[in-house]
């Protein structure tokens, strides 16, 4: 079909951050998260503040926003690794009516490097998950980190001692464009400056937004810096 002959559709982005309290927004009055550009989000369109998910755990609560389904008929209602068939998702039903789409970042759903209707996967489920021979165990930020940092480490993110995981905060070893965070954000931008005239739906999957383990040194210096003023704060975000 020609694209001026097909009708306008909107452009779908979805953005979905992990270990994330809904409470943690400065637009819900935190009284030290900064979160400038989702509280801009908020403030521009609908924020629904009795929102609530099926279940509290990761991987069933990403089966049913695939799906659509609760987690007794997806059949996840806990922390398991699993194979997951399903006849449907949200992303390949967008796909088969003409939007491209795209997963960046975190999918953490089995089998692993399933599209589950996906056209392209960008795919990082953690920041240390790495094994170049052993597709279970690809990742493509790392891959990708592996070129800018020390080559000879393993887990050149991770290389500080803090997983994604960690009940130990620390300093993030990496400068700021190095994260995981970073690269999924400058991934989703990139798909978006070069992408066709169809109607697309990428979702890049930011997994550490807001409970960050290991912080940036920026984000360190706005939240601890002696004297430090709100709207710098807001700046540094």
């Amino acid at each position: 079909m020609d694209v001026t002959s097909q009708e306008v559709r909107p452009n779908i982005l979805l953005i979905t951050t992990d270990q994330h309290r809904g409470d943690t927004l400065g637009v819900e009055g935190h009284p030290v998260v900064q979160t400038p550009n989702l509280d801009w989000l908020a403030r521009s369109g609908t924020r629904f503040r009795r929102a609530y998910s099926e279940t509290p755990s990761c991987v069933p609560a990403r089966r049913t926003l695939m799906s659509g389904q609760e987690p007794a008929a997806h059949g996840m209602v806990g922390m398991t690794s699993v194979d997951w068939h399903p006849a449907y998702t949200l992303p390949g039903e967008l796909s088969r009516t003409g939007y491209q789409t795209r997963l960046i970042g975190k999918l953490h759903l089995e089998p692993k490097r399933k599209r589950y209707g996906f056209d392209h996967l960008e795919l990082a489920d953690t920041q240390y998950e790495y094994a170049p021979d052993e597709p279970d165990f690809s990742n493509d930020y790392v891959d990708w980190l592996r070129t800018q940092a020390d080559g000879s480490s393993i887990g050149p993110a991770v290389a500080h001692g803090v997983n994604a995981n960690s009940w130990v905060s620390r300093p993030s070893h990496l400068p700021e464009h190095q994260t995981h965070t970073f690269w999924c954000a400058s991934r989703a931008i990139e798909f978006l400056a070069k992408r066709s005239f169809r109607s697309f739906f990428p979702q890049p999957f930011l997994p550490r937004s807001t409970s960050t383990p290991d912080p940036t040194d920026p984000l360190l210096r706005a939240v601890h810096e002696p004297g430090t003023t709100r709207a710098r704060r807001r700046r540094l975000g």
